[in-house]
């Protein structure tokens, strides 16, 4: 059952070593193309497309995560045995563990049992009244029998 009270305002996490790695990736590439480009032998062409076609694929991925990190809040909440998320329902016996990594901002991931990467839709920061939120997932959390883990872990995209 849903409890009303017991909900917290939440949002994708800021993915900030992602994007500057991205823009790395990027730059270094486009740097590859532009010598590429200077060289009048003809016998990189193979390189070239696979250039562009790499080039293109990190370009998706940077505009993907940085959507994700421009998404509007939405809301956790909640239930006695269950929890709503992103608009999905998550039962508390398929929840693994709950990670956290940070002290000022936390990145919280919830790894489902059989997953070695936290989903992304599982992966939230709380952006309103913090310490009542993660007291409040803290107490969810032993109330059902999951761990809490603190350290970095893994996530998608």
């Amino acid at each position: 059952m849903l409890n009303e009270s017991n909900s917290s305002t939440i949002k994708n996490p800021l993915s900030i070593q992602q994007i500057i790695s991205m823009i790395v990736i990027l730059s270094l590439g486009i740097q590859q193309l532009i010598m590429l480009n200077n060289d009048h032998n003809h016998n990189h062409e193979i390189a070239y497309f696979f250039l562009i076609f790499w080039l293109s694929g990190c370009s998706v991925v940077l505009l993907f995560i940085i959507y994700r990190v421009l998404q509007e809040a939405t809301e956790i909440k909640w239930g006695t045995d269950n929890l709503f998320i992103h608009k999905k329902w998550i039962v508390a016996k398929d929840i693994d563990s709950i990670m956290i990594y940070g002290y000022l901002f936390p990145m919280i991931g919830i790894k489902p049992k059989g997953k070695r990467i936290v989903p992304d839709y599982l992966c939230f920061r709380f952006i309103e009244d913090k310490d009542k939120a993660m007291k409040q997932l803290n107490t969810w959390a032993e109330a059902n029998g999951i761990r809490i883990i603190y350290k970095k872990f893994m996530k998608w995209l």
